[in-house]
């Protein structure tokens, strides 16, 4: 019955949607779905699609909804009856089509409106059955994820999980960059399937996305052979339980995974009629189709197979607009991949503008998942204080039932005996039992009071011990990559390779030097840019010390300047690198003998000048692969600083920044 209940359902929308049915026609179809039939056309339209849509995402594991209609096909449908609605100001079914239609728009790509309507629906959830309230919830997340909107995310988990329908916080760890915790969360609290199932086959991919994103290539590959061998499997037994669409499309994605595994491994030629099949499979997913084409364009490119890395480039180009939110998860890999392909063709402006941008992009979404890591930790310590409180209000709660059962005896004793007693007398007692009891009310509010006080200074200390570890390991791990290069230079001989990796060792020193004045500072939004100049400055000099010569540093800079972290890691840079240009060229041949720098600071504008007197330069004898030069003008990008350079008579480097 109920198959040809939906069957009824799906062609009267279908023929509302064309014009083709008439009135008495659908009364008889509402007779056999017991829906009034003395509503108006339009109401029994709207009521039919919605419940068609309800009926085919019952089991959202089978996606039917794909299956029966298009995507796009479903929106026209749900808009047209929305903007009616609207219309006619008919707000219960305004909000019965909310639902449907914000699933719609997410799955189209559209996540401002699907945001939108499914904010309405939080805020009304108590409207909406149990189910419909975990797919809100769940969609609500998946945005503010994609949006690196952390803490909302957080906060949304955090619902799920009160509601019974999440236990863990695995994708929020990955979503932070936490694999490790992500592999532990999701292997501690996620159901460990068995049977030959989808949710099985997602298990299974879950898991190696996590081990392949935490550079653990050969566990990732473990767990996507076994998806793949799990939906073989079970497309032998599926017996129309899931879609074969669906099913053909899990088989293609882990065939492609692999290959990304191969490619890991060095197996170019053999990763390449991997992703082609997955491709070929995945209409269910445009976004996984046109990811894997950037992996397959940039394996042609490796094997200089320049027309075909070409042609899937081309047609990246075309489609990748229609990504919507979801392109963000693959511009990184698109802007490396055409830099790398107009490097191979020999346009090098292009390359080098891709670069630009996917360096720019790379630390932007570094800085994001920092941030991100910040928020969840703090969240963490605010749950754990919450969850802490709670235990001590019911407990408080209980304690408190309890004492007033007790004082309720004691006070209907006390009526039975002050019966006898007089007016006056029973006012004295009321009036002292008020006070005592007030006194005992005020006494215990001090004392949650302190306590209060008392945990909240407990979380900020440790607060502040978190940061500080978190600065000396972030210095401590740059200290390590100084040592392992210092170690790579003892063992070659090479004097080139020699002189850059000291120039590399030199940039991570500089990094290095910020977060040990945070670790030993007090302040950890600012560093004293006199104390950090000086000793970077000092450190470059023992560095480049040149025996029977005595190089004069003069240092001019306002102590009371203090410069955020991300200012004065990039300042640092371009100190850096200034300065040690200065020491390699300026004071060769017995040239020069002074660098001077000076750091002043006019309201909010910090003017910074570096300058040696040394033979100068002249624009020829830049090399054109000088990194230290272009390193220079992208950290003032960075800051959005006006740089200009004097380059005869010695060189000077005039360089303005607002803070």
């Amino acid at each position: 019955m109920r198959k040809y209940t939906l069957l009824i359902l799906f062609i009267f929308t279908i023929c509302v949607a064309n014009g083709q049915q008439s009135i008495s026609a659908i009364k008889k179809t509402v007779s056999v779905l017991k829906i009034d039939p003395n509503l108006m056309p339009h109401e029994l339209t709207a009521l039919r699609m919605i419940k068609l849509w309800d009926s085919l995402n019952a089991d959202e594991q089978k996606n039917s909804v794909y299956l029966t209609l298009p995507i796009t096909t479903w929106k026209e449908l749900f808009e047209k009856q929305y903007k009616h609605f609207e219309t006619t100001k008919n707000d219960n079914l305004l909000f019965k089509l909310r639902y449907p239609l914000a699933l719609i728009y997410f799955e189209s790509g559209n996540n401002d409106k699907s945001l939108e309507l499914l904010e309405y629906l939080h805020k009304k959830k108590q409207q909406l059955e149990k189910g419909k309230i975990r797919n809100v919830l769940l969609k609500i997340e998946e945005i503010y994820r994609d949006r690196g909107e952390m803490a909302k995310a957080i906060a949304i988990r955090k619902e799920r999980i009160e509601y019974g329908f999440k236990g863990n916080y695995w994708a929020i760890y990955r979503d932070c960059g936490l694999y490790e915790a992500a592999i532990e969360d999701y292997k501690l609290f996620e159901t460990n399937f068995v049977n030959f199932n989808i949710n099985n086959i997602r298990r299974q991919f879950h898991l190696g996305e996590l081990y392949f994103k935490n550079n653990q290539a050969d566990s990732a590959y473990k767990y996507y052979q076994l998806g793949l061998s799990i939906t073989n499997e079970t497309i032998l037994r599926n017996n129309k339980k899931y879609p074969k669409e669906l099913l053909e499309f899990w088989k293609g994605n882990f065939i492609g995974l692999i290959a990304k595994c191969e490619i890991k491994k060095g197996n170019l030629r053999k990763a390449i009629p991997m992703l082609k099949y997955d491709i070929s499979h995945s209409e269910l997913d445009k976004p996984n189709k046109l990811g894997k084409m950037i992996i397959l364009s940039d394996c042609y490119l490796l094997l200089n197979d320049i027309k075909n890395a070409k042609k899937y480039l081309d047609t990246i180009n075309i489609n990748f607009e229609s990504l919507n939110f979801t392109r963000n998860k693959y511009k990184l890999n698109l802007l490396k991949l055409k830099s790398d392909y107009f490097s191979k063709t020999k346009q090098f402006d292009s390359a080098y503008h891709y670069l630009k941008a996917y360096s720019q992009l790379n630390d932007l979404q570094n800085a994001n998942i920092k941030k991100n890591q910040a928020v969840l930790l703090l969240t963490q310590l605010e749950m754990g204080k919450r969850r802490y409180e709670l235990k001590s209000k019911i407990l408080n709660l209980k304690e408190s039932e309890e004492e007033n059962k007790n004082k309720s005896v004691k006070i209907t004793n006390l009526m039975l005996v002050l019966t006898l007693s007089t007016i006056i007398a029973l006012f004295l007692v009321y009036v002292i039992f008020l006070n005592n009891k007030n006194k005992k009310t005020l006494t215990l509010k001090n004392l949650l009071l302190e306590e209060n006080i008392k945990k909240n200074q407990e979380h900020i200390l440790h607060n502040d011990l978190l940061l500080k570890e978190l600065h000396h390991r972030v210095k401590n791990n740059l200290q390590l990559m100084y040592s392992l290069l210092n170690l790579q230079k003892r063992r070659n001989n090479n004097i080139e390779i020699k002189s850059n990796l000291s120039t590399v060792q030199n940039r991570i020193q500089t990094m290095a030097l910020v977060h040990e004045y945070l670790y030993n500072s007090e302040n950890f939004e600012s560093v004293e840019a006199f104390k950090y100049i000086e000793t970077l400055a000092n450190h470059l000099k023992s560095i480049y010390k040149q025996e029977n010569r005595n190089i004069e540093q003069i240092i001019n800079i306002d102590s009371s300047i203090q410069l955020p972290i991300e200012q004065i890691i990039s300042l640092g840079l371009i100190v850096n690198e200034i300065i040690s240009n200065s020491y390699k060229y300026a004071f060769n041949d017995n040239n020069g003998s002074k660098i001077e720098i000076t750091v002043a600071k006019i309201n909010n504008l910090i003017i910074l000048e570096i300058s040696d007197d040394g033979p100068g330069f002249s624009k020829d004898q830049i090399k054109e692969d000088s990194l230290g030069l272009k390193l220079i003008e992208i950290m003032c990008s960075q800051i959005k600083a006006k740089l200009s350079t004097r380059t005869n008579n010695g060189v000077s480097y005039h360089i303005e920044f607002t803070i």
